[in-house]
C-alpha cells in the first residue's frame, strides 16, 4: 500500500487480488472551512455543489465513472446491500443523500465501485471467492457484527482495514466497552482499539489476510477529517473500492 497523488488529489491506493481499494483523504477538493477541502460527506451542513465536486474530483482521479459510485444513507447498523448495477439516482455523482440506508455494500459485478464516508470509523473491504464487500464500521457495527456479516457473504479471503481514529486517541464510555469484553488486548484504560477487535472478528469468519493502512484519523490532521477531533461540524473522506 501506498500514497499516490494525481490532480492534488491524495488517496492510499491498494490492489488486493482483482480488486482496486482506495481510502481517499481530505485533500485539494473544493469545500472551504471546516470541510476544507475533500469534503465529501452531506450530513454536517456543507454545500451540495461542492460536495458533488468533491466526489467526482476524487473519482476521477482514479479513473471511476462517478455514475458507476454506488452508496448509501450511512446509519451505524449492519444491513448489507448487495449492488448488481449503477444507482438509478446516480446520487454520489449528483452530491446528495441516497434513498437507501446501509452501511455495508457487496457486488459480483465488475467495474461498479462501492463507496463508504468516514469521518473516524473504519473503512473496510474485504474481497473474497464471492465478491468484494466495503463497510462503514464504527463501534456499533463492530459490536452488530456487520464487518463479519460482510466477511461471510463475500466469502472473504483478504481484509484491508482504512484510516480510522486509533485507540491512541479513542476514548469511550462504558456501553461501547462492554460490547466488546471478549477483546481484552483491544482495551487500555478507557481507551478502545477498534482496528484490532475488526482484525480478530475478521480473522474469526475465515478472511486468512487482514492488513491495515495503520492511520489514526484524529492525529493526522492534515489528511483527515475527524468527527472526534474537530466536533460536529467537520467533513468527510471517501474510501472507494471496485471488482477490476
Amino acid at each position: 500500500m501506498a500514497w499516490v497523488e494525481n490532480d492534488g488529489v491524495k488517496s492510499w491506493r491498494e490492489e488486493v487480488a482483482n480488486a482496486t481499494l482506495v481510502f481517499g483523504s481530505r485533500r485539494r477538493g473544493q469545500s472551504v472551512g471546516s470541510y476544507a477541502s475533500l469534503n465529501v460527506g452531506l450530513g454536517t451542513g456543507d454545500h451540495p455543489a461542492s460536495v458533488a465536486s468533491n466526489r467526482c474530483r476524487l473519482s476521477a482521479s482514479v479513473g471511476v465513472d462517478p455514475e458507476k459510485v454506488v452508496m448509501a444513507r450511512q446509519v451505524h447498523a449492519d444491513r448489507i446491500i448487495e449492488h448488481e448495477a449503477p444507482d438509478p439516482d446516480t446520487a454520489w455523482a449528483r452530491g446528495e443523500v441516497p434513498d437507501r440506508d446501509a452501511d455495508g455494500h457487496m457486488t459480483k459485478v465488475a467495474g461498479l465501485a462501492l463507496a463508504v464516508i468516514t469521518a473516524d470509523c473504519l473503512p473496510v473491504a474485504v474481497v473474497g471467492k464471492k465478491g468484494l464487500g466495503l463497510v462503514h464500521c464504527g463501534w456499533r457495527g463492530l459490536a452488530a457484527g456487520l464487518a463479519q456479516k460482510t466477511a461471510e457473504r463475500v466469502a472473504g479471503e483478504i481484509a484491508v482495514i482504512g484510516p480510522g481514529i486509533g485507540a491512541c486517541c479513542y476514548e469511550v464510555g462504558e456501553d461501547a466497552r462492554s460490547c466488546f469484553a471478549e477483546y481484552p488486548e483491544a482495551h487500555a484504560d478507557r481507551h478502545l482499539d477498534l482496528a484490532s477487535i475488526c482484525r480478530q472478528q475478521l480473522l474469526a469468519t475465515g478472511v486468512q489476510r487482514v492488513q491495515s493502512v495503520d492511520m489514526c484519523t484524529y492525529c493526522e490532521d492534515e489528511d483527515f477529517f475527524s468527527h472526534r477531533r474537530d466536533g460536529e461540524i467537520t467533513g468527510r473522506q471517501g474510501t472507494l473500492a471496485w471488482l477490476n
